[in-house]
C-alpha cells in the first residue's frame, strides 16, 4: 500500500500537469496523498514537511528565478536580445540559418536569458531567415531545441541556468563544476543536434518542401524594439557570465550586475516608465514560475520523509552499477514525470542528495562530478510531449511535423550524452 500510494501520487502529479494543472495546488494534494498512504500525520506532513522543503527552495532560489526573469525581459526591451540575433543570423549567413538559429540561442541562453525569452526573441528573426532561404518552418523547434534545451542549459560550463546552479546549493560545488568533462559533453550534444537538424533540411527539400507561413505569425508590429548598439548589446550577457565565473560571485550578483549593465547602455533609448513596467511584468512571470518548482520540491520533501522510499532508495543505491548511472536513472525519471529539468533536478536532489555526498565520500568520485552528471540527467526526459506544448503552438507547428526533431535533439541525444558522461567520468575525465 506504501508503494503504490508513492507511485500513485507521482502518476497523478504527473497527468494533471499533463491535463494543464497547476502544481501549486496539485503537489500539495499529491503529497498528502503519500502522506495518507504511508501512516504518516497528514495535517504535520503538509505544515510541516511541505512547506519546510517549498519554503527551503524558495529561500535558497527565488532570487535567481526573479532576477533571472527580470534581466531577460529587459534584453527583449531594449531590443539588445534582438540584435544579437540579427547578428549572428548576418555573420553566419542566411543561406545557414539553421546553424545560426542554433548559435543565437545558444549565445543568450549562456548569457542567462531565459529560455522561454529566447524563444519570443528569435522566432521572429528565424523566420525571415527561413522564409528567404526556404526553409520548411516546421525545423524551427527543433533547431531551437537544440540552442536552448541542451549544452548551455546542462552541459556548459559556467552556464548561468537554473539547471547548472541547482546543484551548488545541495554539492557545495561551482557553476564551472567538471569543466572538461563538460566542455567535451556539450561539443557532442552541439555536434549530434546539429547533424541531425542538416540532416532533417536535406531530406526535406528533396521532398519539395519548403517555407509555409504561420496563421500565428507575428514578425511584424509586436517585436517593435529599439535597435540597440550591436557591440552594447552583448555587454549584459559578458557580465553575467564574467561575474559569475571569473570573480567567483553568486548568481544574483552577476544578474543584477547584467541587468545594471543593461539600463546603463539602453538609458536613451527606452524611457523609465517602459523600464519599470517590464522590470514589473518579468518579476511577476518568473514568480509564477519559482513558486510551482518549490511546490514540486515540498512534495519531494514529504516522498523522502516516508520509510518506503527510504527502504527503496537504499536498494537502489546498492545496485551493483555505477553511482553515476544511479543519478542518470533518477533525475531523468522524475524530470519526465515533472515535464521539467529544474523540476526533476530538484526532487532528485532533494531527496537523494545526501545519498549522493555519501557515495562521493566512499567512492572517491568528486562532488563536481556528480553535479554536471546530475545536470546534464536533467535535460533528457523533461522536454516529453507535455513540455513542449507551448513551443508548437507558438510556432504553428504539430506534434507530427516537429517533435520528432526535438524527440531526438533534446530527449535521446542529452540521455545518451550523459550516459557517455558516466564512461569518461569513470575514465577520470572530468
Amino acid at each position: 500500500m506504501e508503494i503504490f500510494g508513492i507511485i500513485l501520487a507521482l502518476l497523478l502529479l504527473c497527468f494533471v500537469c499533463f491535463k494543464g494543472m497547476s502544481p501549486l495546488w496539485a503537489a500539495p494534494i499529491c503529497a498528502i496523498l503519500v502522506a495518507a498512504t504511508n501512516g504518516l500525520p497528514v495535517f504535520d506532513s503538509f505544515a510541516g514537511t511541505y512547506m519546510q522543503g517549498f519554503a527551503g527552495f524558495a529561500q535558497g532560489y527565488l532570487m535567481i528565478f526573479l532576477l533571472g526573469g527580470i534581466f531577460g525581459k529587459m534584453m527583449e526591451l531594449t531590443g539588445a536580445a534582438a540584435a544579437i540575433g540579427e547578428i549572428v543570423v548576418k555573420l553566419v549567413g542566411k543561406k545557414r540559418a539553421i546553424l545560426a538559429v542554433i548559435l543565437a540561442c545558444a549565445i543568450m541562453t549562456y548569457g542567462g536569458i531565459s529560455l522561454f525569452i529566447v524563444m519570443f526573441v528569435i522566432y521572429p528573426i528565424a523566420a525571415a531567415a527561413f522564409r528567404e532561404s526556404n526553409i520548411p518552418r516546421q525545423l524551427f523547434p527543433g533547431a531551437y531545441a537544440v540552442g536552448c534545451y541542451t549544452f548551455t542549459m546542462t552541459g556548459l560550463p559556467g552556464s548561468p541556468q537554473i539547471q547548472n546552479l541547482i546543484p551548488i546549493e545541495y554539492f557545495g560545488t561551482t557553476a564551472m563544476a567538471a569543466p572538461v568533462l563538460g566542455v567535451i559533453c556539450s561539443i557532442l550534444l552541439f555536434g549530434i543536434g546539429f547533424c541531425w537538424m542538416t540532416y532533417r533540411e536535406k531530406k526535406m527539400v528533396k521532398q519539395g518542401l519548403g517555407w509555409t507561413e504561420n496563421p500565428k505569425d507575428v514578425a511584424s508590429g509586436v517585436y517593435d524594439a529599439p535597435k540597440m548598439n550591436k557591440v552594447l548589446a552583448f555587454l549584459p550577457l559578458i557580465t553575467v557570465v564574467v561575474v559569475l565565473n571569473l570573480f567567483g560571485m553568486d548568481a544574483t550578483i552577476s544578474l543584477t550586475a547584467g541587468i545594471f549593465v543593461n539600463m546603463i547602455c539602453s538609458i536613451k533609448l527606452v524611457s523609465s516608465d517602459k523600464m519599470l513596467k517590464t522590470m514589473n511584468e518579468g518579476a511577476v512571470s518568473s514568480l509564477q514560475i519559482s513558486l510551482v518548482t518549490a511546490a514540486v520540491v515540498g512534495f519531494g520533501s514529504v516522498v523522502k520523509s516516508t520509510a518506503t522510499f527510504n527502504s527503496l532508495a537504499d536498494s537502489v543505491f546498492g545496485l551493483p552499477i555505477s553511482p553515476l548511472l544511479i543519478v542518470v536513472i533518477a533525475v531523468n525519471i522524475l524530470a519526465g514525470i515533472c515535464g521539467s529539468a529544474s523540476g526533476g533536478m530538484s526532487i532528485a536532489l532533494s531527496v537523494l542528495g545526501d545519498r549522493i555526498i555519501a557515495l562521493s565520500q566512499s567512492t572517491g568520485i568528486p562532488l563536481s562530478v556528480f553535479h554536471r552528471i546530475t545536470s546534464l540527467s536533467s535535460g533528457g526526459l523533461d522536454t516529453l510531449p507535455p513540455g513542449v506544448v507551448a513551443l508548437l503552438d507558438y510556432c504553428g507547428c504539430t506534434y507530427k511535423e516537429s517533435y520528432i526533431d526535438i524527440f531526438v535533439t533534446s530527449v535521446l541525444t542529452p540521455i545518451v550524452v550523459a550516459l557517455i558522461g558516466v564512461v569518461l567520468a569513470s575514465l577520470g575525465v572530468y
